[in-house]
């Protein structure tokens, strides 16, 4: 199923699938900041954006909170 989600969004967007891999890895580390579940498969790295802090809250309708590094 990952792969062809990953499959699905290369041809959405114009990123290389590790590009994709590698950016909900990013959201899954958000989403485990946020207290909310990862996103299964994907293991949270730590070296992410604010930026996808605050879009991932708007995205949800949860405040934002600064990042901790």
């Amino acid at each position: 199923m990952k792969s062809h989600r990953n499959a699905a969004l290369r041809q959405l967007i114009d990123r290389s699938g590790q590009s994709i891999e590698f950016k909900h890895c990013n959201i899954s580390a958000v989403l485990e900041r946020l207290g909310l579940p990862t996103i299964k498969g994907y293991k949270p790295r730590r070296n992410f954006q604010g930026a996808l802090i605050e879009g991932i809250g708007r995205y949800l309708g949860a405040p934002s909170r600064p990042a901790h590094r």
